[in-house]
């Protein structure tokens, strides 16, 4: 059985949120990011030894900042765009160097995992480090496990497929993110921006770079823009009626846009069309709509929104760009 399929790749991703989830609450400790076991899970599930390097970078990064950068006033948040720039930095070429030996595919979703030591350097970074790696893995190894029992018992006692999405994905024409380093740095950079001027996170830093490329397909960028809306509402709908907040949310939200993606391509396969919505990039668009969701939720729409479409706008330059650079070296 293939295990790195879209359909295990979220699954994992759902479950392993729950598990940092019910370690959070339990232990009073984020197991390196909500999203990371799931995507550790991933890594290791593409190649063993490719996770062990991501994990590795994450603990280089955070040392790095501390010896050089600690010392810079900031405010709470700023770390997250600085180690995510040099997540970016250091992960990129450590990852071009893998699929050259071989380590692993060349990839166009993100599942290489260069924003991933980002994500876990902040978190080393605002925990005890010695308590989030204890928990990094156990709810890793913990999801992995479960990822692997829950799907050999599917697909042997019901016969549930797990590798259906592949086929489809092999037929299309895959959403290109040349140069995505240089896209995400500038996002992290107009974000950081905005971020010490307002104190407002305008969606994180995969939502525009990922907009800036779905915005060019307009079926992609229909299904896209429907999709962060109806996981925003979603989100509010919940949080009106219960005490669903901050990580909680994050969770809700998490699981909200892996069930929107995956309803969106399984609708688009039955009807016939040859063309999924987001052309196999769903894990990036799974963040980007989460992180459109959860941002407009913990603040109001009125104010994140034009920050927003200014660093989309400027995703989109940097993307025809970029776009224009490869065609004049390829």
């Amino acid at each position: 059985m293939e295990l790195s399929t879209p359909e295990i790749q979220r699954f994992s991703l759902a479950i392993g949120s729950l598990l940092a989830l019910i370690w959070q609450q339990r232990r009073g400790i984020t197991p390196g990011g909500i999203i990371v076991p799931g995507m550790l899970t991933n890594l290791a599930l593409v190649s063993p030894g490719w996770c062990f390097i991501v994990a590795a970078t994450s603990y280089l990064i955070q040392w790095i900042y501390q010896r050089w950068l600690e010392r810079l006033h900031h405010q709470r948040r700023l770390p997250m765009y600085i180690l995510g720039a040099l997540s970016i930095l250091i992960s990129t070429p450590l990852a071009l160097i893998a699929i050259q030996l071989g380590l692993i595919a060349s990839t166009l979703d993100g599942i290489t995992g260069c924003l991933l030591p980002g994500v876990i350097a902040f978190n080393l970074h605002r925990q005890n480090w010695r308590l989030v790696s204890q928990g990094m893995l156990i709810v890793s190894a913990g999801t992995l496990i479960l990822t692997l029992s829950l799907v050999g018992i599917g697909s042997q006692l019901f016969g549930i497929n797990f590798n259906e999405l592949n086929q489809y994905y092999r037929h299309v024409s895959s959403i290109q993110l040349h140069f995505k380093s240089v896209q995400f740095l500038v996002a992290l950079l107009i974000g950081m921006t905005i971020y010490k001027r307002t104190h407002e996170r305008p969606g994180g830093y995969v939502v525009a770079p990922m907009a800036a490329v779905l915005l060019l397909e307009p079926l992609s960028a229909a299904m896209f823009v429907v999709g962060c809306l109806s996981v925003e509402h979603g989100v509010r709908a919940m949080s009106a009626r219960s005490l669903i907040v901050g990580l909680n949310r994050y969770v809700v939200a998490l699981l909200l846009s892996i069930a929107y993606v995956w309803s969106a391509e399984m609708l688009f396969i039955q009807l016939g069309m040859e063309a999924l919505p987001f052309q196999g990039n769903h894990i990036l668009v799974v963040i980007a709509i989460l992180s459109y969701a959860n941002d407009v939720v913990l603040y109001d729409r009125s104010k994140v929104l034009p920050w927003m479409l200014m660093m989309i706008s400027a995703a989109m330059a940097v993307l025809l760009i970029t776009h224009h650079l490869w065609a004049l070296t390829s």
